[in-house]
């Protein structure tokens, strides 16, 4: 069994991509974090066929309306803490995956996704992860002293722009960019981690977050610290197969072309702002 797990607040009317410099938004309409995580869940029940448990993670208090939605639906709802609550109330996806849970594997999801077909996963990993298709964040010098910082058993890494368009196009295979030791920039939206190690991934991922985070004032050491962990945590370690946590941003090839797009390509999409969601995936909003 694969316990799913996400991870809100209750911000409504607030949903704002610090990356993207946007809103989520459907039909004009903002699209708050629990109804993000609602669409999520009624296409994870209509698609996915493998036996799961969906937690969904909460740190401050959720209002008697939203309460009440999501009472409904088949999943356990947990309020846990931020690791540091007093500089990070909202920070608590670390934290979920410690949660004490039955199955072999925990999967993480962000909330805006829509499940597609069902997935294969290699659950003899201990981590699967889809990189982001470029790992290059600015300049490479800040992602190689984060390394060295952290005393990463990698000492040099490979840095290059469209590696999932190169995958797509079959020029880059996962066992290629493992072995080549491309720097890894994941996409954290959704990372599959053995349960028996989800503890410890938990530990070590805030203990590094905390050494890169005041170095740097921008986003680099969240959207980084995935990577590093899992990598110096583990070398048993693989990718998604292609299409899930496809990332949406407009940098992609001819795969998700508004003009072909193919469902059939994809097991988990993942959006970033309104982008042809009510045509694609209406009924599930």
């Amino acid at each position: 069994m694969i316990d799913i797990i996400c991870c809100f607040n209750d911000n409504l009317h607030s949903n704002w991509d610090g990356q993207r410099k946007a809103f989520k938004r459907v039909n004009n309409k903002s699209l708050d974090y629990s109804e993000q995580f609602i669409a999520l869940y009624y296409s994870i029940k209509k698609n996915w066929r493998f036996d799961y448990t969906i937690y969904l993670c909460h740190s401050l208090p959720i209002s008697n309306e939203t309460y009440n939605k999501l009472n409904k639906l088949d999943i356990k709802l947990i309020q846990i803490e931020s690791p540091n609550p007093e500089n990070f109330p909202y920070l608590i996806r670390s934290n979920s995956w410690k949660l004490k849970t039955k199955g072999t594997h925990k999967l993480y999801l962000d909330t805006d996704m829509i499940a597609l077909k069902t997935p294969v996963f290699d659950l003899s990993k201990d981590f699967l992860v889809m990189p982001c298709n470029n790992n290059i964040l600015f300049n490479t010098d800040v992602s190689d002293n984060f390394s060295k910082i952290i005393d990463h058993p990698i000492k040099t890494w490979k840095y290059e722009n469209n590696i999932l368009n190169k995958m797509w196009m079959g020029q880059l295979t996962s066992k290629e960019y493992i072995e080549q030791n491309y720097f890894p920039h994941i996409n954290g939206g959704a990372i599959l981690i053995k349960n028996e190690l989800s503890e410890k991934f938990s530990e070590l991922w805030w203990q590094i977050f905390s050494k890169l985070q005041p170095l740097v004032d921008d986003l680099r050491p969240l959207l980084l610290t995935d990577g590093l962990t899992i990598t110096k945590m583990s070398s048993n370690w693989s990718i998604f197969e292609l299409g899930f946590n496809f990332f949406d941003s407009g940098e992609m090839g001819p795969q998700l072309d508004s003009k072909i797009f193919n469902k059939d390509a994809i097991s988990l999409y993942h959006y970033v702002t309104d982008k042809n969601l009510t045509s694609r995936f209406g009924e599930f909003f």
